[in-house]
């Protein structure tokens, strides 16, 4: 790939490549990063926003505002751009993910914290005289140390003194008002504190008055989530998620209509112990207890016969447990032993940190700013544009760790996620998979162009099946790919219009896969492609807050600190 020159007023000449520092395209422009400097630079400059209001938006100076900067021009000194300061973080919305919050331990006090520093940045902004207008969750980034630090992104849109708003979302639009206002703000700023502390848009759900998805019509009559007859959504997390005060103040906005600004203290914040009952068996399904554990279950995989079990206290191999403090990051089983190995990034240094049994670190160095993930009980480190697959050996009993195979990404244009990256070239999207096959990794990248209209903010990959979720035209979708077996060939399917949750599905040995939606509703088809048919099973015994995994025979899921087997009837 090629490089691009351009002039920062007043700096000098930068170099941009596109293999290096190309981070993503936007509907507007191509973003690179270098050096901790983000430069956008317009595809049509005539689309670049006037210097009178980048003048206006430096009058935003603070730490989690990520505002334009300095002027970009090309050869021939026009304006193509702007820069603006690097700051590394998530999508906001992965945080209405209830099982990202558990196996990334964000207790409900990081959420709350993390809503009064929106609320404090927002409070900053209005008394600099501006308003934000479109804040939907998408326009935030929220750091991954304590996930309880806001950046607000797309600033170069806000309403300032002489320059009206450039863009809405309807579902975030004060319906009641014809014009913006701090308080319209305060009322988009409500709509996304309760998505935070809920992980659903307080107006979805049913209402026995309003057609499904008259979410705009309930808007405009208050009816909300909190109205007694409105059905939740099934992915909606308990109320008591939600600060007294904060809670107050969402009846009054979205049940009685009030316009009034969010509270200073958000009040009390009491999570219940919901009593998780005992599954049964129903008419469609068999279900079996395997165990019950010490605690909430977390993740659950099954490798050489073995299950490993992670919950809130341990990491369990059958009946042993493993104490795990505080810990975030990958867990395997050594190969021979079959003791559980924990790999981790350490803060600072960015070293990938591989420990045993007893806390003892192997000796493998390796950086993995990017992260780590395991897939089918291989390691994988991500960083800057390297993905390694890391082999586990044993020695006298020992783990040994070294590197198996070395893969090129996108250095900055690409995203982890489960077993997967997505990642984008010049606006073109591939999905990256590593896998292993007769003993031996390989790695598949394929470009799939029907994926370049979406935003990607969530994805899995499991023998051949990946499901992504993405955003267009400001509703959440489904993606399902199903891939040949040596990746050249796939199929795809969506499901439009979505309440963003967790991605839970599994593929069986037998080619079968099954996937529990945010309803609670059991889907079965062939990981097969170009193979027809979706079975759709609906079960009061089913609920979306089942995670679903699997051994080398059979679907599982853990419920609470339970884990099952599911078979059909």
């Amino acid at each position: 790939m090629g490089a691009l020159t351009v002039w920062v007023r007043g700096k000098g000449k930068v170099q941009l490549s596109e293999d290096h520092d190309y981070l993503a395209d936007g509907g507007e422009g191509r973003i690179f990063s270098k050096s901790g400097v983000i430069y956008k630079i317009y595809l049509d400059p005539t689309r670049m926003i006037p210097e009178a209001k980048l003048a206006e938006l430096a009058q935003l100076d603070h730490p989690q505002i990520v505002r334009p900067k300095d002027v970009l021009l090309d050869a021939n000194n026009t304006i193509i751009g702007f820069t603006m300061d690097r700051v590394e973080g998530i999508e906001l919305c992965r945080l209405f993910n209830t099982v990202f919050l558990q196996a990334n331990n964000v207790a409900p006090d990081a959420l709350m914290k993390l809503v009064e520093r929106m609320q404090e940045v927002t409070h900053f902004i209005h008394q600099k005289g501006f308003l934000i207008v479109d804040g939907n969750e998408l326009n935030y980034l929220v750091g991954q140390h304590d996930y309880a630090l806001p950046f607000f992104i797309d600033v170069n849109s806000y309403q300032t003194p002489h320059f009206p708003a450039s863009a809405i979302n309807v579902l975030f639009q004060d319906p009641h008002s014809p014009t913006f206002s701090t308080l319209t703000d305060w009322h988009t700023f409500a709509i996304v504190a309760c998505k935070i502390f809920v992980g659903v848009h307080p107006f979805k759900g049913t209402h026995p008055d309003f057609g499904k998805g008259d979410v705009l019509e309930r808007m405009k009559a208050n009816v909300s989530i909190f109205n007694a007859d409105t059905r939740l959504p099934a992915a909606a997390r308990d109320f008591s998620y939600i600060p007294s005060a904060y809670r107050d103040w969402f009846v009054r906005l979205f049940e009685k209509g009030e316009r009034v600004p969010p509270p200073y203290i958000a009040g009390l914040l009491k999570v219940i112990q919901v009593k998780i009952d005992v599954v049964q068996s129903t008419g469609n399904f068999l279900i079996n207890l395997i165990r019950a554990y010490d605690s909430e279950i977390v993740s659950h995989h099954s490798a050489f016969g073995k299950h490993l079990v992670v919950t809130k206290q341990a990491a369990h191999v059958e009946k042993v447990a493993y104490r795990l403090p505080n810990f975030r990051g990958s867990i395997m089983l050594a190969p021979k032993s079959l003791t559980p190995l924990f790999a981790s990034v350490r803060e600072g240094d960015q070293m990938l940190e591989i420990a045993d049994a007893s806390g003892k670190p192997l000796d493998l160095h390796l950086k993995a700013n990017r992260g780590c993930f395991v897939a089918d009980n291989t390691l994988y480190a991500v960083h800057n544009g390297d993905l390694t697959e890391i082999a586990i050996h044993e020695l006298n009993n020992r783990p040994v760790a070294s590197v198996a195979n070395t893969w090129h990404i996108m250095p900055q244009a690409s995203k982890v996620f489960d077993g997967l990256i997505f990642q984008t070239v010049l606006g073109k999207s591939f999905v990256v998979i590593p896998y292993r096959l007769n003993n031996h990794g390989f790695c598949a990248i394929r470009q799939i162009p029907e994926l370049d209209d979406y935003r990607i903010v969530d994805g899995k990959h499991d023998a051949r099946v990946c499901m992504l979720i993405g955003v267009k035209n400001h509703a959440y979708h489904r993606l399902i790919l199903r891939f040949s077996e040596n990746y050249e060939q796939y199929d795809l399917r969506t499901v439009e219009d979505i309440d963003y949750s967790d991605i839970n599905f599994v593929t069986l040995a037998s080619g079968v896969v099954v996937s529990l939606d945010e309803q609670g509703v059991i889907e079965i088809f062939s990981s097969r492609i170009h193979s027809s048919g979706v079975k759709r099973i609906q079960d009061p015994a089913i609920r979306p807050d089942m995670r679903l995994s699997k051994d080398s025979a059979s679907a599982l899921f853990a419920r609470g600190d339970r884990l099952y087997s599911l078979k059909m009837v």
